[in-house]
């Protein structure tokens, strides 16, 4: 219900993983690329690519959390032209956002919580757009006043009653970023209130990239509906994990272990099916493996009279177009055993992994 919850008057939140515990890609992570996850569901964009950032599930968090997400400018920063940004960012999906009604005559207000500390003092901005590159967008600010001190930030914003571009169902509804760095194309005309443009920035934007090693933190993100900021109140693990495995998964092919595949076809091409530990966001996931040498992998049957290992020639991640199910594939390209016979379509294979310590498949249904 959207309606306050119990008699402490507490409203939901829209936020998926606001306090940072669930950080299921790892510990810490550098990179150039823009859009780049570590925590779940939050992403840092870096428009112009141009260096590293660095990412950290932190420990440094203000009382009542356990986490934070922490960030760490490069040496040097450099923008690719006028209009790159460096921002945090977290997108809604349309079923979670359908209650603020935004782009309807009845678009409702949403207040916006959360901490954040950084070494560089200044103006930073809160911005709502309806989509990448076009559409609305809405920028207000909030100022970090002390270096390195756990500040709580609460903005209420009333959404959008028009713009045809905001995301429904399973699309990501807006985006909402916490502004790092902008270029001068980025920045609002007017702050808080809807323009019809992509902007990132407020004028006066701290450039916080440009500062070498400069930290910026953020935890306890809320976004309710209502015109004031209730109390953050914190899932069970097992809940906030499920809600994270909507849009990404990791499934642990261990190291010298056996795993079950089936599916052969043409005598020498296999399937191993992994079914997801909830309903995927999309149909249609990104389907990676951390190590793709074929040497390390191998399959085994004695179904069709050939007691022998066969060494893959192709192995990679894929997804069969269902929210519940997704896999691997692998070919061989040559016969099982010396008498070049080839095992039988749709029999049971034993699929082993050799490697350097366990592999891991990926599965990606981000927004």
């Amino acid at each position: 219900s959207w309606a306050a919850a119990g008699g402490g008057g507490v409203m939901p939140n829209i936020v998926i993983n606001g306090g940072m515990r669930l950080s299921q890609r790892g510990s810490s992570k550098s990179s150039s690329t823009d859009k780049t996850y570590l925590v779940d569901r939050f992403s840092l964009r870096n428009t112009s690519a141009n260096e590293s950032f660095t990412q950290e599930q932190s420990t440094d968090s203000p009382a009542g959390f356990i986490n934070s997400l922490k960030v760490t400018a490069p040496s040097s920063y450099s923008s690719g032209g006028s209009l790159d940004y460096v921002a945090i960012e977290y997108r809604p999906e349309g079923y979670d956002f359908e209650y603020t009604e935004v782009g309807s005559s009845d678009a409702k207000a949403v207040t916006i919580s959360f901490w954040v500390k950084s070494s560089e003092t200044g103006t930073y901005t809160l911005a709502i757009r309806e989509q990448e590159n076009g559409g609305l967008s809405y920028g207000t600010s909030y100022d970090i006043d002390d270096a390195d001190t756990w500040t709580k930030v609460e903005k209420t914003i009333t959404m959008a009653t028009s713009g045809t571009d905001w995301g429904s169902g399973s699309n990501a509804a807006c985006l909402i970023d916490w502004t790092l760095n902008i270029d001068t194309g980025r920045t609002f005309p007017s702050n808080d209130s809807w323009q019809s443009a992509d902007y990132l920035g407020v004028s006066g934007q701290e450039q916080w990239a440009t500062t070498s090693g400069a930290t910026f933190y953020l935890t306890g993100v809320k976004i309710e509906v209502g015109s004031s900021a209730t109390d953050f109140t914190h899932s069970t693990y097992a809940e906030e994990l499920a809600k994270c495995q909507r849009y990404f998964f990791s499934y642990t092919l261990m190291d010298g272990f056996w795993h079950i595949a089936h599916d052969i076809y043409g005598g020498y091409n296999g399937y191993m099916d992994i079914n997801t530990p909830v309903s995927l966001r999309t149909a249609s996931p990104t389907v990676s493996l951390t190590d793709t040498s074929t040497s390390s992998y191998s399959w085994y049957s004695t179904i069709s009279g050939y007691a022998s290992w066969i060494n893959v020639a192709e192995i990679g991640g894929t997804s069969w177009g269902n929210h519940e199910k997704v896999g691997l594939y692998f070919n061989s390209y040559s016969s099982p055993d010396d008498t070049g016979g080839a095992y039988t379509d749709n029999e049971g294979i034993m699929f082993k992994y050799d490697g350097s310590g366990d592999a891991y498949l990926h599965v990606d249904a981000e927004l």
